[in-house]
Protein backbone atom coordinates (compact mmCIF):
# COMPACT_ATOMS: atom_id res chain seq x y z
CA UNK A 1 0.00 0.00 0.00
CA UNK A 2 2.98 2.21 0.74
CA UNK A 3 4.30 1.59 -3.09
CA UNK A 4 0.96 1.92 -4.37
CA UNK A 5 0.27 5.41 -2.72
CA UNK A 6 4.44 7.35 -2.02
CA UNK A 7 2.44 9.68 -0.40
CA UNK A 8 4.57 12.55 1.31
CA UNK A 9 4.63 13.05 5.35
CA UNK A 10 4.94 16.76 3.96
CA UNK A 11 2.80 17.09 1.11
CA UNK A 12 1.20 20.02 0.71
CA UNK A 13 -2.08 18.49 -0.01
CA UNK A 14 -4.35 17.62 2.93
CA UNK A 15 -5.83 14.77 1.10
CA UNK A 16 -2.73 13.20 0.87
CA UNK A 17 -1.59 13.38 4.38
CA UNK A 18 -4.62 12.37 5.73
CA UNK A 19 -3.49 9.08 3.50
CA UNK A 20 -0.62 9.27 4.92
CA UNK A 21 -1.41 8.92 8.23
CA UNK A 22 -3.86 5.93 7.90
CA UNK A 23 -2.04 4.25 6.18
CA UNK A 24 1.19 4.39 8.43
CA UNK A 25 -1.54 3.55 11.76
CA UNK A 26 -2.88 0.72 10.09
CA UNK A 27 0.34 -1.32 9.44
CA UNK A 28 0.96 -0.82 12.97
CA UNK A 29 -2.89 -1.90 14.07
CA UNK A 30 -1.79 -4.70 11.38
CA UNK A 31 1.41 -5.47 13.43
CA UNK A 32 3.28 -5.47 10.45
CA UNK A 33 5.27 -2.32 11.24
CA UNK A 34 6.46 -3.41 14.40
CA UNK A 35 7.29 -6.86 12.93
CA UNK A 36 9.32 -5.39 10.49
CA UNK A 37 10.95 -3.62 12.57
CA UNK A 38 12.18 -6.49 14.92
CA UNK A 39 13.30 -8.51 11.78
CA UNK A 40 15.17 -5.61 10.69
CA UNK A 41 16.82 -5.16 14.62
CA UNK A 42 17.66 -9.07 14.26
CA UNK A 43 19.05 -9.12 11.07
CA UNK A 44 21.45 -6.07 11.37
CA UNK A 45 22.51 -7.05 14.66
CA UNK A 46 23.62 -10.44 13.59
CA UNK A 47 25.04 -8.99 10.35
CA UNK A 48 26.73 -6.16 12.65
CA UNK A 49 28.56 -9.15 14.94
CA UNK A 50 29.50 -11.45 11.68
CA UNK A 51 31.73 -8.68 9.95
CA UNK A 52 33.13 -7.51 13.49
CA UNK A 53 34.29 -11.54 14.36
CA UNK A 54 35.79 -11.33 10.83
CA UNK A 55 37.80 -8.21 11.12
CA UNK A 56 38.75 -9.87 14.73
CA UNK A 57 40.00 -12.45 12.87
CA UNK A 58 41.93 -10.34 10.16
CA UNK A 59 43.31 -7.86 12.31
CA UNK A 60 44.57 -11.20 14.66
CA UNK A 61 46.79 -12.14 11.20
CA UNK A 62 44.08 -14.95 10.08
CA UNK A 63 43.57 -16.08 6.38
CA UNK A 64 39.69 -15.89 6.14
CA UNK A 65 38.64 -18.82 3.68
CA UNK A 66 37.85 -18.14 -0.18
CA UNK A 67 34.11 -18.72 0.40
CA UNK A 68 34.18 -16.42 3.56
CA UNK A 69 36.18 -13.79 1.57
CA UNK A 70 33.73 -13.85 -1.54
CA UNK A 71 30.49 -13.30 0.40
CA UNK A 72 31.97 -10.24 2.63
CA UNK A 73 33.12 -9.05 -0.99
CA UNK A 74 29.77 -9.31 -2.47
CA UNK A 75 28.74 -7.31 0.43
CA UNK A 76 30.91 -4.77 -0.58
CA UNK A 77 33.57 -5.44 1.85
CA UNK A 78 37.76 -6.09 1.04
CA UNK A 79 39.67 -7.64 3.42
CA UNK A 80 42.02 -4.28 3.91
CA UNK A 81 38.26 -2.72 5.00
CA UNK A 82 38.08 -5.37 7.39
CA UNK A 83 41.04 -5.13 8.94
CA UNK A 84 40.34 -1.00 9.56
CA UNK A 85 37.39 -2.67 11.36
CA UNK A 86 39.28 -4.97 13.54
CA UNK A 87 41.77 -2.06 14.79
CA UNK A 88 38.78 0.28 14.85
CA UNK A 89 37.02 -2.78 16.84
CA UNK A 90 39.99 -3.21 19.21
CA UNK A 91 40.16 0.18 20.52
CA UNK A 92 36.59 1.07 20.84
CA UNK A 93 34.15 -1.61 20.46
CA UNK A 94 32.67 -3.60 23.31
CA UNK A 95 31.61 -7.89 23.20
CA UNK A 96 28.69 -8.35 25.31
CA UNK A 97 27.02 -11.83 25.84
CA UNK A 98 28.90 -12.78 23.32
CA UNK A 99 27.71 -10.48 20.84
CA UNK A 100 29.90 -7.60 19.27
CA UNK A 101 28.95 -3.81 19.05
CA UNK A 102 31.50 -2.12 17.01
CA UNK A 103 30.48 1.37 18.67
CA UNK A 104 31.84 2.93 15.67
CA UNK A 105 30.17 6.17 16.45
CA UNK A 106 33.01 6.94 18.29
CA UNK A 107 35.70 5.57 15.04
CA UNK A 108 38.03 7.94 14.38
CA UNK A 109 38.48 6.44 10.99
CA UNK A 110 34.95 7.54 9.21
CA UNK A 111 35.36 5.68 6.38
CA UNK A 112 35.54 2.19 8.19
CA UNK A 113 32.48 3.30 10.20
CA UNK A 114 30.52 4.20 7.28
CA UNK A 115 31.14 1.09 5.78
CA UNK A 116 30.26 -1.13 8.45
CA UNK A 117 26.88 0.69 9.21
CA UNK A 118 25.87 0.47 5.67
CA UNK A 119 26.64 -3.30 5.52
CA UNK A 120 24.91 -4.03 8.24
CA UNK A 121 21.65 -1.78 7.66
CA UNK A 122 22.19 -3.06 3.68
CA UNK A 123 21.39 -6.84 6.00
CA UNK A 124 18.43 -5.59 7.68
CA UNK A 125 16.89 -4.24 4.63
CA UNK A 126 17.22 -7.62 2.54
CA UNK A 127 15.87 -9.65 5.70
CA UNK A 128 12.44 -7.95 5.12
CA UNK A 129 12.31 -7.21 1.52
CA UNK A 130 12.86 -3.82 0.98
CA UNK A 131 11.28 -2.47 -2.15
CA UNK A 132 12.94 -0.03 -3.90
CA UNK A 133 12.58 2.80 -7.02
CA UNK A 134 15.53 0.59 -9.03
CA UNK A 135 14.09 -2.87 -8.29
CA UNK A 136 11.08 -2.75 -10.43
CA UNK A 137 10.43 -1.97 -14.00
CA UNK A 138 10.81 2.07 -15.13
CA UNK A 139 6.44 1.92 -15.95
CA UNK A 140 5.88 0.91 -12.35
CA UNK A 141 6.61 4.03 -11.04
CA UNK A 142 3.78 5.71 -12.94
CA UNK A 143 -0.02 6.39 -11.83
CA UNK A 144 -1.61 3.29 -14.11
CA UNK A 145 1.38 1.31 -13.17
CA UNK A 146 1.74 1.70 -9.44
CA UNK A 147 -2.42 0.43 -9.45
CA UNK A 148 -1.85 -2.41 -11.76
CA UNK A 149 1.60 -3.70 -9.65
CA UNK A 150 0.16 -3.09 -6.15
CA UNK A 151 1.25 -5.70 -3.65
CA UNK A 152 3.12 -7.63 -6.66
CA UNK A 153 6.06 -5.48 -6.13
CA UNK A 154 7.57 -8.27 -3.20
CA UNK A 155 7.09 -11.07 -5.42
CA UNK A 156 9.20 -9.43 -8.30
CA UNK A 157 11.93 -7.90 -5.88
CA UNK A 158 12.12 -11.70 -4.30
CA UNK A 159 13.74 -12.60 -7.37
CA UNK A 160 16.60 -10.40 -7.17
CA UNK A 161 17.47 -10.22 -3.79
CA UNK A 162 16.62 -14.17 -2.08
CA UNK A 163 16.09 -16.17 -5.11
CA UNK A 164 19.31 -15.32 -7.24
CA UNK A 165 21.19 -15.10 -4.24
CA UNK A 166 19.88 -18.69 -3.19
CA UNK A 167 20.68 -20.15 -6.26
CA UNK A 168 23.98 -19.22 -6.94
CA UNK A 169 24.80 -19.82 -3.29
CA UNK A 170 23.59 -23.84 -3.38
CA UNK A 171 25.28 -23.87 -6.86
CA UNK A 172 28.83 -22.85 -4.67
CA UNK A 173 27.92 -25.85 -1.88
CA UNK A 174 27.66 -22.81 0.76
CA UNK A 175 26.18 -24.35 3.78
CA UNK A 176 24.35 -20.62 4.31
CA UNK A 177 22.12 -21.11 1.10
CA UNK A 178 20.72 -24.59 2.33
CA UNK A 179 19.80 -23.28 5.75
CA UNK A 180 18.44 -20.50 4.19
CA UNK A 181 16.41 -22.69 1.57
CA UNK A 182 14.83 -25.20 5.07
CA UNK A 183 14.07 -22.02 6.57
CA UNK A 184 12.05 -20.36 3.67
CA UNK A 185 10.45 -23.73 3.39
CA UNK A 186 9.78 -24.36 7.06
CA UNK A 187 8.41 -20.98 7.46
CA UNK A 188 6.28 -21.07 4.69
CA UNK A 189 4.75 -24.42 6.19
CA UNK A 190 4.35 -22.06 9.93
CA UNK A 191 2.67 -19.41 7.94
CA UNK A 192 -0.08 -21.22 6.05
CA UNK A 193 -0.95 -23.40 8.73
CA UNK A 194 -1.04 -20.39 11.23
CA UNK A 195 -2.93 -18.67 8.35
CA UNK A 196 -5.60 -21.46 7.88
CA UNK A 197 -5.76 -21.77 11.85
CA UNK A 198 -6.44 -18.11 12.52
CA UNK A 199 -9.34 -17.80 9.37
CA UNK A 200 -11.23 -20.96 10.64
CA UNK A 201 -10.01 -22.70 7.13
CA UNK A 202 -9.06 -26.45 6.52
CA UNK A 203 -5.53 -27.43 6.18
CA UNK A 204 -4.40 -29.61 3.53
CA UNK A 205 -4.21 -33.59 3.99
CA UNK A 206 -3.13 -34.30 0.98
CA UNK A 207 0.94 -34.48 0.83
CA UNK A 208 0.93 -32.80 -2.89
CA UNK A 209 -1.29 -29.93 -2.40
CA UNK A 210 0.22 -29.34 1.53
CA UNK A 211 3.94 -28.83 -0.52
CA UNK A 212 2.07 -26.83 -3.32
CA UNK A 213 0.49 -24.23 -0.22
CA UNK A 214 3.76 -24.32 1.14
CA UNK A 215 5.97 -23.75 -1.84
CA UNK A 216 3.37 -20.41 -2.09
CA UNK A 217 3.91 -19.40 1.26
CA UNK A 218 7.46 -19.56 1.09
CA UNK A 219 8.01 -17.00 -2.01
CA UNK A 220 9.95 -19.41 -3.85
CA UNK A 221 8.11 -18.77 -6.98
CA UNK A 222 8.76 -14.91 -6.56
CA UNK A 223 6.58 -13.15 -9.35
CA UNK A 224 5.99 -16.43 -11.60
CA UNK A 225 3.49 -17.62 -9.13
CA UNK A 226 1.06 -15.14 -10.42
CA UNK A 227 0.52 -17.29 -13.42
CA UNK A 228 1.62 -20.59 -11.99
CA UNK A 229 -1.39 -20.97 -9.57
CA UNK A 230 -3.68 -19.41 -11.64
CA UNK A 231 -2.87 -22.15 -14.53
CA UNK A 232 -3.16 -24.77 -11.97
CA UNK A 233 -6.30 -23.42 -11.13
CA UNK A 234 -7.60 -22.73 -14.46
CA UNK A 235 -6.63 -27.22 -15.71
CA UNK A 236 -8.90 -28.18 -12.57
CA UNK A 237 -6.64 -28.11 -9.90
CA UNK A 238 -9.01 -26.43 -8.02
CA UNK A 239 -8.57 -23.56 -5.31
CA UNK A 240 -5.73 -22.56 -3.34
CA UNK A 241 -5.27 -20.72 -0.04
CA UNK A 242 -3.90 -17.37 -1.26
CA UNK A 243 -5.63 -17.53 -4.67
CA UNK A 244 -9.14 -19.02 -3.99
CA UNK A 245 -11.11 -15.62 -3.10
CA UNK A 246 -9.23 -13.49 -6.82
CA UNK A 247 -11.02 -13.52 -9.73
CA UNK A 248 -8.46 -13.33 -13.20
CA UNK A 249 -9.04 -9.72 -13.31
CA UNK A 250 -7.74 -9.18 -10.09
CA UNK A 251 -4.70 -11.27 -10.89
CA UNK A 252 -3.95 -9.88 -13.55
CA UNK A 253 -4.75 -6.44 -13.06
CA UNK A 254 -4.29 -6.29 -9.12
CA UNK A 255 -6.61 -5.25 -6.33
CA UNK A 256 -7.65 -2.02 -7.86
CA UNK A 257 -8.77 -3.42 -11.22
CA UNK A 258 -10.71 -6.36 -8.78
CA UNK A 259 -12.65 -4.18 -6.73
CA UNK A 260 -13.57 -2.34 -9.37
CA UNK A 261 -15.13 -5.22 -11.52
CA UNK A 262 -16.35 -6.91 -8.53
CA UNK A 263 -18.31 -3.36 -7.54
CA UNK A 264 -20.03 -3.66 -11.09
CA UNK A 265 -20.58 -7.05 -11.58
CA UNK A 266 -21.98 -7.48 -8.09
CA UNK A 267 -25.30 -5.31 -9.72
CA UNK A 268 -26.21 -4.44 -5.84
CA UNK A 269 -28.77 -1.86 -6.76
CA UNK A 270 -31.04 -5.11 -8.80
CA UNK A 271 -29.91 -7.38 -6.02
CA UNK A 272 -31.61 -5.31 -3.57
CA UNK A 273 -34.57 -5.29 -5.00
CA UNK A 274 -35.31 -8.68 -5.95
CA UNK A 275 -33.54 -10.06 -2.34
CA UNK A 276 -35.68 -7.23 -0.07
CA UNK A 277 -38.68 -7.00 -2.87
CA UNK A 278 -39.51 -10.46 -3.16
CA UNK A 279 -38.49 -10.64 -6.47
CA UNK A 280 -38.81 -14.25 -7.88
CA UNK A 281 -36.29 -14.41 -10.67
CA UNK A 282 -33.02 -16.21 -9.16
CA UNK A 283 -30.65 -14.29 -11.76
CA UNK A 284 -30.78 -10.72 -9.66
CA UNK A 285 -31.20 -12.23 -6.15
CA UNK A 286 -28.19 -12.40 -3.53
CA UNK A 287 -25.91 -15.32 -3.37
CA UNK A 288 -23.38 -16.44 -0.47
CA UNK A 289 -20.89 -15.46 -3.32
CA UNK A 290 -22.07 -12.44 -3.61
CA UNK A 291 -22.01 -12.00 0.49
CA UNK A 292 -18.63 -12.84 0.49
CA UNK A 293 -17.32 -10.47 -2.71
CA UNK A 294 -18.99 -7.50 -0.82
CA UNK A 295 -16.85 -8.69 2.34
CA UNK A 296 -14.11 -8.57 0.16
CA UNK A 297 -14.68 -5.12 -1.15
CA UNK A 298 -14.65 -3.50 2.95
CA UNK A 299 -11.31 -2.21 4.92
CA UNK A 300 -9.45 -3.77 7.35
CA UNK A 301 -11.65 -7.45 6.51
CA UNK A 302 -8.69 -9.49 6.15
CA UNK A 303 -6.23 -8.28 9.14
CA UNK A 304 -5.24 -11.83 10.50
CA UNK A 305 -6.99 -10.93 14.25
CA UNK A 306 -10.53 -9.97 12.73
CA UNK A 307 -10.70 -12.58 10.35
CA UNK A 308 -12.23 -15.29 11.97
CA UNK A 309 -14.89 -13.10 13.46
CA UNK A 310 -15.68 -11.55 9.96
CA UNK A 311 -16.13 -14.78 8.87
CA UNK A 312 -18.59 -15.40 11.39
CA UNK A 313 -20.83 -12.82 10.62
CA UNK A 314 -20.52 -13.30 6.80
CA UNK A 315 -22.51 -16.61 7.18
CA UNK A 316 -24.46 -15.57 10.39
CA UNK A 317 -25.87 -12.26 7.48
CA UNK A 318 -26.04 -14.90 4.97
CA UNK A 319 -28.50 -17.07 7.58
CA UNK A 320 -30.27 -14.05 8.25
CA UNK A 321 -31.25 -13.14 4.41
CA UNK A 322 -31.56 -17.04 3.50
CA UNK A 323 -29.37 -17.83 1.12
CA UNK A 324 -28.58 -20.93 0.53
CA UNK A 325 -25.03 -22.49 1.52
CA UNK A 326 -22.50 -22.37 -1.43
CA UNK A 327 -19.60 -24.96 -2.31
CA UNK A 328 -16.46 -25.15 0.65
CA UNK A 329 -13.28 -23.31 -0.77
CA UNK A 330 -10.97 -25.81 -2.08
CA UNK A 331 -13.67 -27.21 -4.41
CA UNK A 332 -13.30 -27.24 -8.00
CA UNK A 333 -16.88 -25.80 -8.16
Amino acid sequence: AAQLGEFGIESAYPVQRALNRSMRAFTIATLETPWIATCKMLAGAAAHDEILQAAERVHAGDELSARELTRFNRMGVGQMDLKRMGEQFQQYGKTLNGLRFGMSDLWHDKGAAGLLDAVSASAANASTLHPSAGDTPIWTSGEIGKALFQFKTFGAVAVRKVLIPLAQGLAQGDARSFQGLATLIAAGAVTYMAKQMISGQPIEQKPDRFALEVLDKSNLLGWTSEFFYPSLWSMGAGNFSRWGDRQTWETIGGPVAGAAVDAWDLRLPAKSIAQFGHNPDPRTRFTRSDLHRIRRLLPANQVWYLRRGVNALEGQLGDSMGLPPQAPRGSTE
